[in-house]
């Protein structure tokens, strides 16, 4: 008799979900736990963690005695593979997510140019992708000062006055207001700023290392004449535009595009326009990076809403693999990947949980 394996049933939920709604009172399905396969309770079958469970549901009525397979003809747990494969939907997709930038695809600042919108005006850039339908567009000013002089300016700090402190806070008031926000981008971005273990490009790189159909690394040169390959530039990518979304669900939009102003900030010529040869790998970077902010913003506001997440949220492994693994499924819209789902059983979902409830909660 023909039978079903494990990892072929859990790949062909891969994309899609099942309602629980849909699966209720179905007799085809009696016996069938299908409500125990929901992990995270939000009503639907879907990801690698649950498609297992619903899996060993479906193994409870088979009959051939093997964890891995169950018999697929005219027995209880065929009929009910069948009934569950035609009730597969596609999960959801994002409205016009747009293509975010990877570098390695422009040879040069002039090819990227060609496809991004950057108008200079006096004393800003403001840079969008109109072209893949971007709605928002990020301006970056010359009155914010850049990561470098934030760093001195916050060395310095430990001398300073109730006037120098006064004075700092008026002339950036931005900083200011964002204080506690960036303190935690802080702790987010850097292992041993915090006491969990993890960190945004930590995740980051565990998304590039599930994508199951890698595009080739193709070497190229990036700033500095750094020696890089696609491989880097699509980690940088994902970094971005996933850091972004995490800031903005974290503590709102206008924190996280400050946080990620501060960054671009130290090249003065991105503003001006006034590139030099030298500086056109560095400008490219730049450029890229804020439009994949503005990308990872756009995300940040939608998981926002659909998971129903935000600054007070009690995040557990379970809502944090789904939020990652909604990450992972708007980069398959995006550019065509194929993902490994994130199971909240992960050391590094459970890590990064730790990581989030540090920074909002201070578990």
């Amino acid at each position: 008799m023909a039978k079903v394996e494990r990892q072929q049933f859990i790949q062909d939920l891969r994309g899609g979900q099942i309602r629980l709604e849909d699966a209720k009172g179905d007799a085809q399905l009696k016996g069938v736990n299908v409500g125990r396969a929901d992990l995270n309770g939000d009503g639907v079958v879907r990801g690698d963690a649950e498609a297992e469970a619903l899996f060993k549901a479906l193994d409870a009525v088979d009959r051939d005695g093997k964890r891995d397979t169950i018999e697929s003809g005219a027995t209880p747990a065929g009929r009910a593979h069948r009934t569950l494969v035609g009730l597969i939907r596609p999960v959801p997709t994002f409205d016009n997510p747009g293509r975010p930038i990877v570098t390695s695809e422009f040879p040069t600042l002039n090819d990227l140019k060609k496809e991004l919108d950057i108008t200079y005006r006096d004393g800003e850039v403001e840079v969008g992708h109109s072209k893949e339908g971007l709605s928002e567009t990020n301006t970056l000013s010359d009155d914010l000062i850049g990561e470098a002089e934030l760093k001195s300016a916050k060395k310095a700090s430990a001398d300073w006055g109730l006037r120098d402190m006064v004075g700092f806070a008026w002339e950036n008031p931005r900083l200011a207001w964002h204080r506690t926000a960036l303190q935690n981008t802080e702790k987010l971005s850097y292992v041993a700023k915090n006491n969990s273990g993890s960190a945004l490009g930590r995740i980051s790189e565990a998304m590039f290392d599930n994508i199951d159909d890698k595009p080739r690394a193709t070497p190229y040169r990036g700033p500095g004449g750094k020696k890089l390959t696609q491989h880097d530039a699509i980690k940088n990518m994902m970094l971005h535009v996933f850091g972004q979304a995490v800031l903005t669900t974290l503590y709102g939009e206008s924190a996280a595009d400050l946080a990620g102003d501060l960054h671009e900030r130290d090249q003065p010529s991105l503003i001006t326009g006034q590139i030099g040869k030298g500086e056109e790998a560095q400008a490219l970077d730049n450029y890229a990076d804020m439009v994949n902010n503005e990308y990872g913003q756009e995300l940040g506001k939608e998981l926002n809403r659909r998971l129903g997440v935000g600054g007070s949220t009690r995040w557990t492994p379970e809502k944090t693999a789904e939020y990652l693994n909604q990450v992972q499924h708007y980069f398959s819209q995006t550019h065509g990947w194929s993902f490994r789902d994130f199971q909240p059983n992960d050391p590094r979902v459970e890590k990064f949980t730790n990581l989030l409830n540090e920074v909002q909660h201070g578990d």
